[in-house]
C-alpha cells in the first residue's frame, strides 16, 4: 500500500520555501511571494558547505527559490485492515486500535512504535456502514509486523482483550498501563478502552 504524507501549511501556514539550486527548505513567512528580508531563504547559504561560496547561486535567479510550497512524500508498507463486527465510536476504535498494535508488538517481540495505526469509517462488503482499524509498519517497504496479524489472530486478541481490561486504580478511560501511548489521539473524548469492548 502506497501511504501518502503532506504538510500543507508549515508552522506559520504559508508553506514552504525551497531553493531548487542547493535543496534547501524552510517554512515560508509570508505568501506575497515577493523577495523581502522577512521572507524565508532570502540570502541564504548553500545547503552543503562549498569552498570560497557564501552564498547560494540561486540567491541571484529569480526562479530557483519557489515559494507557498506544500511538502510530500509517499512510502509504500505492508497494512492490515480489520474490520469489527459491530460499529463503535471514536474513541472506542482509537482504544482498539492501539490495544491491538501493543499486543501485536508483544507478540512478535518489537517495539510498538515500529508500527502506526488508524482507526476510520468505511464500508464492508455490503456496502453497509463500518469501522476500519489499520495497523501499518512504519519502514518504507513494510517491515512484515502488520501482516503477521492474520497468522496471530487468537494470540493478539486475548493480549489486546488484557490490555483493554485495565485494572489500573484511576484508570477511567485511558492511562499508560493501557492505551495513552506516545503516539495517541490528543482530545479528552478521543480515547475510552470502555467502549471497546463490543462483541466481534
Amino acid at each position: 500500500v502506497v501511504a501518502r504524507h503532506s504538510n500543507r501549511g508549515g508552522p506559520g501556514r504559508f508553506g514552504y520555501a525551497v531553493c531548487l539550486q542547493c535543496g534547501r527548505a524552510e517554512p515560508d513567512s509570508d505568501n506575497r511571494g515577493v523577495a523581502s528580508p522577512a521572507l524565508a531563504l532570502v540570502d541564504h547559504k548553500p545547503l552543503r558547505y562549498r569552498k570560497d561560496q557564501d552564498r547560494c547561486p540561486g540567491n541571484d535567479k529569480p526562479f530557483s527559490i519557489k515559494r507557498n510550497l506544500s511538502l510530500g512524500l509517499e512510502v509504500t508498507t505492508d497494512v492490515f485492515e480489520l474490520q469489527p463486527q459491530h460499529t463503535m465510536r471514536r474513541a472506542g476504535a482509537n482504544a482498539l486500535v492501539i490495544a491491538l498494535r501493543e499486543a501485536l508488538a508483544q507478540e512478535l517481540g518489537v517495539d510498538a512504535d515500529e508500527m502506526g495505526f488508524a482507526a476510520s469509517q468505511s464500508h464492508n462488503a455490503l456496502g453497509a456502514p463500518a469501522v476500519s482499524l489499520f495497523l501499518f509498519d512504519r519502514a518504507a517497504g513494510g517491515a512484515g509486523f502488520a501482516v503477521s496479524f492474520e497468522h496471530l489472530l487468537r494470540p493478539v486478541l486475548r493480549r489486546a482483550e488484557q490490555i483493554l481490561d485495565c485494572q489500573t486504580p484511576g484508570c477511567e478511560k485511558a492511562c499508560a498501563a493501557c492505551v495513552l501511548t506516545a503516539d495517541a489521539p490528543d482530545g479528552k473524548e478521543e480515547l475510552d478502552h470502555f467502549t471497546s469492548g463490543q462483541p466481534w
